[in-house]
């Protein structure tokens, strides 16, 4: 079940947050500063954000403008 929160309205934008029921994310003790990223990069990609690799820094600045 998701809940959405409005978190600013104007008249030409409202902007809100959706809250989904049953996802937690629990921080263990002793985990490595790989673990939270591989936790993090999951937690963005069930977001819906794409994962991309970037090998250079000529294809990280197109991926900036997107």
């Amino acid at each position: 079940m998701s809940t959405y929160n409005i978190i600013v309205s104007i008249d030409e934008a409202t902007v809100v947050s959706e809250y989904v029921a049953g996802i937690s994310v629990r921080s263990e003790k002793n985990k490595s500063e790989a673990d939270f990223e591989r936790e993090f990069i999951n937690l963005l990609i069930f977001q819906g954000y794409e994962y991309i690799t970037v090998y250079n820094e000529d294809a990280l600045i197109p991926n900036l403008r997107k």
